[in-house]
């Protein structure tokens, strides 16, 4: 699992962001985070990121 989670978070931003996906795109950038500072992430106090 943490070699798909590399690759995931290495490749995956970049490509789903050329498919007009840049919130999915960042959900992969965070994979690459540990859990806890992956959970505690900026990203999740916006409204758009968890609705």
């Amino acid at each position: 699992m943490p070699a798909l989670r590399a690759w995931l978070a290495q490749y995956a931003p970049d490509r789903l962001r050329a498919r007009d996906e840049p919130d999915l795109a960042k959900k992969a950038e965070l994979l690459a985070l540990p859990y806890d500072d992956r959970w505690a992430h900026p990203y999740w106090a916006s409204p758009s990121a968890t609705s």
